[in-house]
């Protein structure tokens, strides 16, 4: 059974938490700066009581450095519950008050909340991803670029050590300015690619 609960409204410079009792009355309400030392010492008398706190980006972080210190959190989508996404007038410490009343409640749905471990992967899926999208940005910038002279690369694979070979057979057909920024985009590409490998590796 629940006896006491916390709601955390993070926000980039500020956190606004509301200690309340299972019967919903409410022990203290604060504001307080967004930095660890203060968060951990207001929150250290509750250590063993649920923490709620919304999936901002400043929740989340918040999130992770409260779970190294061992408290119980509970990250949610306020969005997904329906006492939360109601017209009410918003406000820190009324945000903070319906996290902690919805969760006493049992009306939330909680987000999963990956290991470090896990994080750090999806870290670097998403900057693998990213590189993905760029190469393929500077390799249509390329294509564009000899499609505008009637340059078609023959080779299977026109970024392969063959169709480099053949890109750099045209660079006289280009004028000075396109050769310099053809270059430019091999470079990247070139860059690219050996972050590519990195990530993977």
């Amino acid at each position: 059974m629940i006896d006491i609960v916390i709601g955390l409204d993070v926000h980039k410079r500020s956190v606004y938490a509301t200690v309340m009792e299972n019967d919903g009355n409410i022990i203290i309400q604060r504001n307080m700066e967004n930095n660890m030392e203060q968060v951990n010492k207001f929150l250290s008398v509750y250590k063993d009581h649920d923490i709620v706190i919304e999936s901002s980006t400043s929740g989340k972080y918040l999130c992770k450095e409260l779970l190294k210190l061992n408290y119980t959190i509970h990250l949610i989508n306020p969005a997904k519950v329906p006492e939360i996404s109601n017209n009410y007038k918003k406000t820190d410490r009324e945000d903070s008050f319906q996290l902690a009343d919805v969760y006493r409640k049992g009306g939330m749905k909680e987000i999963y909340i990956p290991s470090g471990e896990i994080e750090n992967i999806r870290s670097l899926v998403r900057y693998r991803h990213s590189l993905g999208e760029e190469l393929t940005l500077k390799k249509n910038k390329i294509h564009a670029l000899l499609t505008s002279y009637g340059i078609i690369i023959k080779a299977t694979d026109p970024f392969g050590r063959k169709g480099l070979r053949e890109i750099e057979s045209n660079y006289s057909n280009l004028n000075y300015s396109d050769r310099i920024v053809l270059r430019s985009l091999l470079s990247d590409i070139s860059y690219i690619k050996d972050r590519e490998r990195e990530i993977e590796t």
